[in-house]
């Protein structure tokens, strides 16, 4: 399981890749899980990767390609564990080269779990090979537009709907709300299918259960439909309480810049 402390030193591995960025969208595929994936080119192989903004991990990938990219790997001594399956033990190397969305990345640190992400595809039933974390994403000018099923580098234009200031001193994207008339901080995860609340929050609503619920984020009020799920895991690595997941954010465009501060909202384009 990962600490706070375990998952800042993780995050803080992101700010050792250097970028150089173009102008250009990249096409995001959205699966009928609610996942949103991105081709990214690894140098001698390009693979599929999940965006995945509650992810602590800068660049995840399989076994069988950190092996036949060559990638050599040393144990972290750290385990990972999903909201639900067996922990994994984690190892890391580096990558010299990557191309992501629109940016050339050099020294970008990678993180190898067996049969974590395979275990993650099989259930979603899509196939992918890599995880973009939130440590990689947060240092890019980022737009994910789901409407347009595309994502892109570039600086953001234009007033947005609103902004989420982020909590400071969280390895993810954290953003404090209020949901059923108590304080609470949400993880805003793009890697989460479905807004998800802590069991407990809600006394009647069983495990799996699922209810809509007004809520607000950064003082501005919203409705979604939640899942109850025991998120005490979470709860203890990064102090959040619930998740909002895509079935949310897909009536969005939702960005930020380098080194967020703050996610911006943006209104979706029009359904076609």
């Amino acid at each position: 399981m990962i600490s706070r402390r375990t998952a800042l030193s993780m995050a803080a591995a992101g700010t050792a890749m250097l970028a150089t960025r173009r102008s250009f969208a990249a096409p995001l595929t959205i699966s009928p899980a609610g996942l949103i994936f991105t081709d990214i080119d690894l140098g001698k192989a390009k693979v599929r990767a999940l965006v995945d903004t509650g992810s602590v991990r800068a660049l995840q990938i399989t076994s069988s390609v950190a092996n036949a990219l060559g990638i050599p790997r040393s144990p972290t001594g750290q385990l990972t564990q999903r909201y639900q399956g067996a922990a994994q033990p984690i190892s890391q190397g580096t990558l010299a080269h990557a191309s992501l969305i629109d940016s050339n990345l050099q020294d970008v640190p990678v993180f190898v779990a067996p049969g974590d992400i395979e275990a993650i595809a099989a259930q979603v039933g899509t196939a992918f090979d890599a995880i973009l974390g939130w440590p990689l994403l947060s240092r890019l000018d980022v737009i994910i537009d789901y409407w347009d099923a595309s994502i892109r580098n570039a600086r953001l234009a234009g007033a947005p709907l609103a902004e989420w200031r982020l909590v400071e001193g969280r390895p993810l994207p954290v953003v404090a709300g209020h949901f059923n008339n108590a304080p609470i901080d949400f993880l805003i995860d793009t890697g989460a299918p479905w807004c998800n609340i802590s069991l407990g929050m809600i006394a009647d609503l069983a495990v799996g259960g699922r209810r809509e619920f007004d809520f607000d984020l950064a003082g501005h009020p919203y409705r979604a439909t939640f899942r109850a799920k025991d998120l005490s895991a979470m709860t203890r690595g990064i102090g959040a309480q619930a998740v909002i997941g895509h079935r949310f954010l897909a009536d969005f465009r939702i960005g930020w810049s380098q080194n967020a501060a703050a996610l911006l909202l943006y209104a979706a384009a029009p359904r076609r």
